[in-house]
């Protein structure tokens, strides 16, 4: 599959949260760099955080400093699809020949998920491998750089699924639903705190 970079999704306005909930508190670092602590860790060539103008990432562990770059979305309250066309350009410019978008806000996801759907990428060779949840395929979602002209055309607060039915690809079984659960909500994280450590 070639280079791949990681589009880390981390411009949501957290409006269900009413807080900023990438930077709470969640097993010993923070909500948002859980997952990001995963993507670094993977097979990914490059890790790239997608971020709104006003932040100024606080939330990142100080051990992920210096192993991912970040741009901003100026557009990011117009929706997820701005976030991600953000994404797909700053990945062309690093000449990227695949990307895997994540959400900020899963904290469950594992390493080696990630990888095996790259592996399954390379294997196949399919247009996207996404996550199968129950029947329901959502990220991480991995992307062929021939989609790249599509997902840039994506508009307003539509995610990349829309396109799916279009493409040709396959997705993943994870081990687990729990490892695609994403925290919106006060009550999910007062759940999510409750759990001793990551399952």
């Amino acid at each position: 599959m070639g280079y791949t970079i990681g589009i880390y999704l981390a411009a949501g306005s957290s409006s269900r949260m009413g807080r900023n909930k990438l930077a709470l508190p969640l097993f010993n670092t923070t909500l948002g760099s859980v997952a990001l602590k995963v993507a670094l860790q993977s097979n990914l060539d490059e890790v790239l955080i997608v971020k709104r103008a006003e932040d100024h990432l606080e939330w990142v562990d100080s051990s992920c400093e210096g192993q991912f770059q970040s741009v901003t979305c100026c557009d990011a309250p117009l929706g997820q699809a701005h976030s991600i066309v953000t994404g797909i350009k700053a990945a062309i410019t690093r000449g990227a020949d695949a990307v895997m978008i994540m959400l900020a806000d899963q904290p469950f996801l594992r390493m080696h998920h990630l990888n095996a759907m790259m592996e399954a990428a390379i294997k196949e060779r399919v247009q996207y491998i996404g996550t199968n949840v129950e029947g329901r395929t959502q990220p991480p979602l991995l992307f062929s750089k021939e989609v790249f002209p599509d997902l840039m055309k994506l508009e307003g607060d539509v995610g990349a699924r829309r396109l799916l039915p279009m493409l040709t690809g396959m997705s993943l079984n994870i081990n687990e639903s729990s490892e695609a659960y994403d925290i919106d909500t006060e009550e999910e994280y007062t759940w999510l705190i409750s759990q001793q450590s990551i399952p």
